[in-house]
């Protein structure tokens, strides 16, 4: 599961409230409880360790966990360290999520394993981002990046 590109739609997923601000500045909070866990993707390796995105919602608010692999490269399975939490609260437009090791944002037309957006879902053949994030392997921390905005491909588009 981690293997796979996360694309949520967050219409669907949540119940959305009109007067609802469109994601304000996320903060940080490590708590999961009462957090379904809706899959995630990784994004790549630094220094011969993997790093994934785990995504979990419950019902309202999106977090997002950025996790490295602890277990020996001799292990049948991983095992996850969180590193961080970023919480995305969203709002009353149609967004989703866009991150993973198949198909990343791109920033400047380049694709990035780090970056994380939340884009605005239309019907053309890349979407906007309205807010993106780094995912720091580096500093196993996530960033928000202001004054950036990514494309994201339509995983809809010419359907």
């Amino acid at each position: 599961m981690l293997n796979t590109l996360l694309r949520v739609s967050l219409l669907l997923a949540l119940p959305l409230s009109a007067t609802a601000q469109v994601c304000p500045d996320a903060v940080y909070d490590s708590n999961t409880v009462g957090f379904k866990d809706v899959g995630g993707a990784t994004i790549g390796k630094v220094d011969g360790r993997t790093y994934g995105i785990q995504h979990l919602c419950n019902g309202t608010v999106h977090k997002l966990l950025l996790q490295v692999n602890v277990a020996s490269p001799t292990a049948d399975h991983p095992q996850w360290q969180t590193l961080d939490t970023l919480v995305i609260p969203v709002g009353s437009k149609r967004f989703e999520i866009i991150f993973g090791e198949d198909s990343y944002s791109r920033l400047n037309g380049d694709l990035d394993p780090e970056l994380v957006s939340l884009a605005r879902v239309t019907d053309k053949e890349f979407w906007n981002s309205v807010k993106v994030w780094r995912a720091n392997r580096t500093t196993g921390k996530f960033q928000l990046l202001k004054k950036v905005r990514t494309t994201c491909e339509n995983p809809g588009y010419g359907v």
